[in-house]
């Protein structure tokens, strides 16, 4: 549930080169969030520059993206991939796209892989692609990968699946699309800049910007009343009450007592992720 826009390169990214390879990161997951709105001509010193996400994995790691929007980026919707060659990570990295709606590419494709020989395995399933004003081609992706391994299925053209789709058991496109429109990035209540961008996913009116006053600038934010919290531990006390919890004793980095292996910080912020308004 995070909301991410007006990046001067790509908006929301997750690489690592893995040299030496206990610098990287091997289990990943971007999940429910809104990567909408780089700035094209901005002020990137190569010049046209408003990507959506560089996801670069190796020796193993495994990656999930799923039930996320990308709105409204000149490419990289998204660009996975590996920095190294065979030579140096025979094994790569396994990345999942899974139920996400993709929404108005600058130019011919979504997404691509523009490595040249690099270990890399991905599956696009059940994901809604969604032509907007920006959008030349109905081109999901693009491959130049030669030892890039891929699986396509269950993904949606504006609003068109494939006849010959392989079975799968997960959510579809058309589920997908509505579902991540209505629950994705800050959602319990979204303020202007998430509400434009979803609406212009709707009616296929949103745009590339080059900056954020061609969309009105920051918005204002109303200042919100915190819940009364006795011990500053991040959840409030009513909730602690309802859990059979001291409202009076900071535990939340303490294991929550369903057996979930949660905080019980963590099982409060996915019951408020829960109370949309």
């Amino acid at each position: 549930h995070v909301s991410a826009s007006w990046s001067v390169d790509e908006t929301l990214s997750a690489s690592a080169r893995f040299t030496p390879p206990e610098q990287g990161f091997y289990d990943l997951t971007v999940q429910w969030s809104i990567i909408s709105e780089s700035l094209a001509r901005s002020i990137h010193a190569k010049g046209d520059h408003g990507y959506g996400s560089l996801i670069r994995g190796g020796q193993g790691s495994r990656i999930s993206f799923h039930h996320n929007l990308w709105a409204n980026h000149v490419a990289r919707m998204p660009r996975p991939g590996n920095y190294d060659g065979p030579d140096k990570d025979p094994v790569g990295a396994f990345i999942e796209f899974r139920s996400n709606v993709f929404y108005n590419w600058g130019g011919g494709h979504s997404g691509y892989d523009a490595d040249k020989a690099a270990m890399v395995a991905y599956n696009f399933v059940d994901n809604a692609y969604v032509m907007g004003p920006d959008s030349q081609q109905a081109v999901a992706f693009k491959e130049s990968n030669s030892l890039a391994r891929a699986w396509f299925a269950g993904n949606s053209m504006n609003g068109v699946v494939p006849a010959d789709i392989a079975p799968v058991a997960a959510e579809p496109a058309a589920s997908a699309y509505e579902r991540v429109l209505a629950e994705a990035g800050a959602s319990v209540r979204r303020d202007a800049v998430d509400a434009r961008v979803v609406a212009g996913v709707r009616n296929r009116t949103g745009r590339i910007i080059n900056t954020e006053q061609d969309v009105g600038g920051w918005p204002v934010l109303p200042p919100g009343v915190a819940a009364p919290d006795a011990d500053g531990d991040g959840m409030p006390d009513a909730w602690e009450a309802k859990q059979g919890l001291n409202p009076k004793k900071a535990d939340g980095a303490a294991l929550a007592r369903d057996g979930s292996g949660w905080t019980n910080l963590e099982l409060w912020l996915a019951d408020a992720a829960k109370v949309r308004g």
